[in-house]
């Protein structure tokens, strides 16, 4: 499936197949980053998430 993997910490970088790949923290897409949205796009209707 993935052939070649690499990983350079110096250039905080992860490419799988030549494709690049960011690491994201679960935390970082919190019930915040819905918060941020609805204030940058006016999003009126927030969906029902658990907190």
């Amino acid at each position: 499936m993935f052939r070649r993997i690499d990983i350079d910490p110096s250039r905080a970088m992860i490419a799988i197949d030549d494709e690049r790949y960011l690491l994201v923290r679960a935390s970082a897409f919190s019930i915040d980053l819905l918060d941020t949205l609805v204030q940058l796009y006016g999003i009126v209707e927030r969906p029902a998430v658990p907190r």
